[in-house]
């Protein structure tokens, strides 16, 4: 048991679960989100995933674990950045089924 999960694609649906966890705490900074919702980004096993999403796997991860603890020479996330990470995340949960030769279709009402 992990403690905040392995894998590729359940990890990333968990990540994006603390979407609606940003809407419900009150005083909520954006980089205190990242630092709870990141952990699932650990243990992404991005060498798992098709080749060709490597590289924005890797990025994603890089760049949601780097706004955790936010140092004096980086700027502190925006509620922005949080949305953009959880399109990244969906946008590559998505290309991972067409990958995998599942029809997958953006919904209108997500």
């Amino acid at each position: 048991m992990s403690e905040f999960g392995t894998g590729l694609t359940y990890n990333l649906a968990l990540f994006c679960m603390h979407r609606d966890r940003m809407f419900k705490t009150k005083g909520m900074e954006p980089y205190m989100w990242f630092n709870a919702a990141a952990d699932h980004l650990y243990e992404l096993q991005i060498d798992t995933a098709p080749e060709h999403l490597r590289t924005q796997l890797s990025a994603l991860q890089d760049r949601c674990l780097g706004w955790r603890l936010p140092m004096n020479d980086r700027p502190y996330p925006t509620w922005d950045d949080v949305d953009k990470a959880v399109w990244d995340a969906l946008n590559l949960l998505m290309s991972i089924d067409l990958h995998l030769g599942v029809e997958s279709e953006a919904a209108d009402y997500e």
